[in-house]
């Protein structure tokens, strides 16, 4: 209910009803709006008023709205059901904006009130010819050009393309003889008063505007300008760069430039030719680049060497194997010689030292043997680095399973071999170097072990080669791939007192402890025997379900107990390896080991005995018990279970019924599960339970993509309808044992794919639609916090990041770290390493074959050399090239996403276009 002063009009909402409007001045009810009216919905959940608007929260028809002036139904705000779009094409014409939604069709919208004014579909009496909307642009004569993705009909007119006169479409023609010819994805239109543009999957093509003297004229399609001859209209379309062209644009008379993903070029279109083309040239894509002087030198694997003039902006001849510099034109590195004006290269041909003032070879070394000099490696640089009178030559990286752990060292001064540094003997194995650079006195060299049938090696770490005393320094520590984070709160905290304790166990190692007032951090471990995947307090002990037996700390003593261990402490048939642990009332319940192996255990608070049931059997399916949930009086455990043979049985949800559910008179009793087989469960592998109490309602998360969220209703003894990713759930697997149900909100964690966190409002058996948040990264862990206002703590892994995290989400929404972060080295796969004296900054990559890295990580350099890494940086998608410390700034260039920056003082990223 709201009272709108402008009107004296009392607007009451109905719970299923609508809405009803009284007058305060006559004291009368003035209108009533219903479906029946008009309304788009009758469930009302709220209403707010202002200047003469009544705003209208409903459960399933967004926000409607009421002019109370009048009054009368002016349009509903409402969710259109598309999210996460790539590409939003938008054009203005005077006060109307055009905004193209990809698989929906155009939204129409007054850019003067931002209200909605229309929405074309196919369905609309306006036939827009299709809702795969990729691009839009004003035409030279004020028409609407739209270009879509359509089917690939061979007809005159597919519909790709179309303009809009106001009144009507027209269909422009994309018959092109011969087979296959025909564009049917249009990337990007323009037009001048020659013609329209556009980009399609076959080439830049341009079609003829009408004869406006003729009013039975058409559109004619002049040419499609590809990778062979004979475009569309007979013109020579030979030399562009590829036929998938996403951009064009005419700059000049009868000039129309073209963007395609191989390259650029420049098309005259009077006659039908390219007459300029562009490309990159370098499969690798990186360039290695020095600057001397005004010239800049730019080193690519299968050119050469590229030089441009920056004073006066031209191209200089390439140095390449057809000039006398370069015996090839594979070049893998350059870097500035130690006497001024000189230029090593490095590549297929071994090194090369360059005169850059007189363009001439000063030294030559082939790979192998040389004569009067250095035997080099029989493989092309990855690195090579000069500290004082010696060079470092890493080697290129080929497959992961091909040793390269070996850096080579050259005295400069009488160009001789020294006993090269062995990275993999340092470690213990073979071993892949994937980055090396001077940091202070020292040579950085990072380094993984080479993987094969039995799949990844040990993840390696950084070394530290001692340039003073030739000599190895401690290696750096690393916290590996983290993959869970579990936090939970244990000792009295609801309400909160001083005895209240968070614990953050990260990945397999790493165990934190702190007091919950203040957050002090009064314990870190980094040797438990992880991963933890339950921590509970029973009988006065805090109890930790891990891969050896279940751990056990006093907090009175505030000292580790021995652990519970088969036969000691745990049923002699128990497994080592522990999936889930709760308490239900004075007992305690957990899961240990997998199929043959699994078993669902209870330890009596009453008498301290266990009773051991296994998995695989009519009451229990086959799999482990990857959560526990107490709903309704009944014990249920969600057995995940995947297995490649699509024959093979189990998982699903085992239940146990302490207070007689079924109603056969029989408590403390096991009945029947709830699997794939026995019900409408969308999918077997159930990983995630939380419970409603008051409405009855068990949700159930899986380890499966795009499956969505089941609901059990105890009440009908059946499930409601999935909530599924239409509806705004995420598509990606639930974390095992990541799903929460808080008085009317459900938290679902992801993991896979983008992650995040699912958030769904719900009130009875009707819910919201889901958002997700926080993505990016995968959720692991969620609990109620003991905070004076509604939060959550939420376990973040950042898996082989090196960034992990326990957020915070509350009602000003999510915050990264709120409660912990751990920061840390993750594994030899860096790339890039640079320093300013006290601090250092890596790259990191995700796995052995990455070339690329997602990640930038400064740490502060210790007086003993080793480095306390502080804080990291995220891009998201791994991409990132090379890095580079301008001041305040850390510069990253990327693969396809421009040039990054990451402010180090306010810790903040910018991206800019690419």
């Amino acid at each position: 209910m709201a009272f709108d002063s402008n009107t004296a009009t009392l607007v009451i909402g109905h719970s299923d009803a609508g809405i009803s409007l009284y007058s305060t001045d006559s004291n009368n009810v003035i209108g009533t709006f219903s479906e029946s009216e008009g309304l788009d919905s009758d469930r009302i959940r709220d209403i707010a008023t202002r200047f003469g608007i009544a705003y209208i929260a409903t459960e399933d028809a967004g926000v409607m709205r009421i002019d109370l002036s009048t009054p009368e139904i002016i349009g509903s705000w409402q969710s259109l059901g598309v999210d996460n779009l790539d590409t939003a094409p938008v054009a203005v014409d005077g006060e109307v904006i055009y905004l193209g939604l990809p698989g929906l069709g155009i939204l129409l919208i007054d850019r003067l009130t931002s209200d909605i004014v229309d929405l074309w579909t196919p369905d609309d009496p306006n036939g827009i010819p299709d809702e795969d909307v990729n691009t839009l642009a004003l035409d030279f004569f004020g028409g609407l050009l739209v270009g879509s993705e359509v089917q690939n009909t061979g007809a005159n007119s597919n519909g790709g393309l179309a303009r809009w006169d106001g009144s009507n479409w027209q269909l422009l023609p994309t018959s092109i003889p011969g087979w296959n010819n025909d564009p049917f994805e249009f990337y990007d239109v323009s037009s001048d008063a020659n013609g329209v543009y556009a980009g399609t999957n076959r080439g830049a093509c341009m079609w003829n505007w009408p004869d406006p003297n003729n009013p039975q004229s058409q559109f004619t399609l002049e040419d499609c300008w590809t990778t062979g001859g004979n475009g569309g209209g007979g013109g020579g379309g030979d030399g562009m760069p590829s036929r998938f062209v996403i951009a064009v644009d005419p700059i000049g008379p009868d000039l129309l430039y073209a963007g395609t993903t191989e390259g650029a070029a420049v098309i005259n279109t009077s006659n039908g030719t390219v007459v300029e083309v562009w490309t990159a040239g370098d499969d690798t894509e990186r360039a290695r680049a020095h600057k001397y002087l005004d010239t800049l030198y730019l080193g690519f694997e299968n050119l050469g060497i590229a030089r441009f003039n920056l004073t006066s902006g031209n191209w200089l001849p390439s140095w390449d194997g057809s000039q006398g510099i370069l015996e090839d034109d594979d070049v893998t590195v350059l870097i500035e010689g130690r006497e001024e004006g000189t230029m090593w290269a490095g590549g297929d041909f071994g090194l090369t030292l360059i005169d850059l003032v007189n363009g001439t070879v000063l030294v030559q070394w082939d790979r192998g043997n040389n004569q009067d000099g250095p035997t080099l490696p029989n493989y092309s640089p990855a690195e090579i680095l000069i500290v004082d009178n010696l060079m470092y030559y890493s080697p290129q990286r080929a497959n992961p399973w091909n040793t390269r752990d070996e850096v080579s060292r050259i005295n400069l001064d009488n160009n001789t071999s020294l006993p090269s540094i062995d990275a993999g003997a340092r470690l213990g194995f073979n071993g892949v170097v994937h980055g090396m650079n001077q940091i202070g006195d020292e040579v950085w060299i990072s380094v993984v072990e080479t993987s094969g049938w039995g799949g990844s090696g040990d993840p390696g770490t950084i070394l530290r080669w001692n340039t003073t005393s030739g000599d190895w320094e401690d290696d750096l520590q690393t916290i590996g791939d983290v993959g869970r984070v579990n936090a939970q709160y244990l000792g009295d905290c609801f309400p909160l007192n001083a005895s209240c304790e968070l614990w953050v166990a990260y990945g397999e190692d790493i165990l934190r402890r702190f007091s919950v007032p203040n957050m002090t951090l009064l314990n870190q471990w980094d040797d438990v025997d992880g991963r933890i995947r339950g921590m509970v307090e029973f009988q006065g002990e805090y109890l930790f379900a891990s891969m050896n037996g279940v751990l056990r700390w006093d907090p009175i003593n505030q000292t580790w107990l021995s652990s519970w261990l088969p036969g000691d402490g745990l049923p002699q048939d128990s497994e080592l390896d522990f999936y889930s642990m709760k308490v239900v009332g004075n007992d305690l319940w957990a899961a240990s080991g997998y199929g043959d192996d699994g078993h669902v255990m209870r330890l009596s608070g009453n008498n301290s005995n266990w009773t051991v049931w296994d998995v695989d059997t009519n009451d229990i399916p086959d799999g482990y018990g990857a959560d526990i949930v107490l709903c309704q009086d009944i014990v249920h455990i969600a057995v995940g279970f995947s297995a490649w043979q699509w024959w093979a049985v189990g998982g699903g949800i085992a239940r146990f019924d302490l207070s007689d559910h079924d109603g056969d008179g029989v408590t403390e009793e096991w009945i029947t599960p709830i699997t794939e087989d026995n019900s409408n469960m969308v999918d077997r592998d159930a990983r995630a339970l939380a419970c409603d109490e008051q409405n009855e309602i068990l949700y159930v998360g899986f380890d499966t993509d795009n499956v969505g969220i089941d609901r059990f209703d105890y009440s009908s003894n059946n499930f409601l309808d999935t909530l599924t990713p239409e509806m705004g759930v995420s598509e990606d697997p639930v974390f095992p044992g990541g799903m929460l149900f808080d008085e009317d909100l459900l938290l679902v964690a992801h993991f896979d794919g983008e992650g995040g966190i699912t958030r769904v409002l719900t009130s009875g058996t009707s819910a919201t639609s889901g958002q997700v948040i926080g993505q990016g990264m995968d959720s692991c862990s969620i609990v109620r916090a003991p905070t004076a206002a509604r939060s959550y703590a939420i376990g973040r892994s950042g898996d082989l990041s090196g960034i992990n995290r326990v957020d915070r989400l509350d009602a000003t929404g999510l915050i990264e770290g709120g409660f912990d972060e751990l920061v840390g080295l993750p594994s030899g796969v860096v790339h890039e390493m640079i320093s300013n004296g006290t601090h250092v900054w890596v790259t990191v990559g995700s796995s052995e074959y990455s070339y690329l890295a997602s990640t930038v990580l400064q740490g502060e350099i210790l007086d003993n050399g080793s480095v306390f890494w502080q804080y990291g940086f995220e891009a998201f998608t791994e991409s990132i090239n090379e890095i580079l410390l301008v001041d305040e700034e850390i510069w990253a260039s990327t693969v396809g996403n421009g040039l990054l920056s990451f402010n180090l003082t306010q810790r903040s990223f910018q991206p800019t276009p690419p």
